[in-house]
C-alpha cells in the first residue's frame, strides 16, 4: 500500500496519491510515523515474523524503502501532508 502511494506521487498523480496516502495512514499509521521521523529506534524483532500494522513492520519498511522516499521530494511531500492534515483537523489551529 505504501509503495502504491510512492508510485502515484512519483508519477505525478497527486490527487490519487493523496487518496492512497489517507488510506495507508489509516491502515498502517506506524509506517507513516517511522518514515517521517528523523531517527527511529529498532523495535523488538522476532526472526521470521512481522506483525501486520506493528512497529516491526514499520521499521522493516523504513529500512528497505526510505532511500526511495527521499528521492524526488516524496519524503518532503509526505511530511507536508502531515502538517496539512493537522491544520484541517477539528479543534486544531495552525
Amino acid at each position: 500500500e505504501w509503495n502504491r502511494v510512492l508510485a502515484l506521487y512519483r508519477l505525478g498523480r497527486r490527487v490519487e496519491a493523496d487518496t492512497a496516502l489517507a488510506s495507508a495512514r489509516r491502515r498502517s499509521p506506524n509506517v507513516y510515523r517511522f518514515l517521517c521521523a528523523d531517527k527511529v529506534a529498532q523495535p523488538r524483532l522476532t526472526p521470521g515474523y512481522i506483525t501486520h500494522g506493528g512497529r516491526d513492520e514499520a521499521w522493516h519498511y523504513r529500512e528497505l524503502h526510505l532511500a526511495l522516499w527521499r528521492e524526488r521530494g516524496a519524503l518532503e511531500w509526505l511530511r507536508a501532508s502531515s502538517r496539512k492534515a493537522t491544520a484541517k483537523a477539528p479543534g486544531v489551529r495552525a
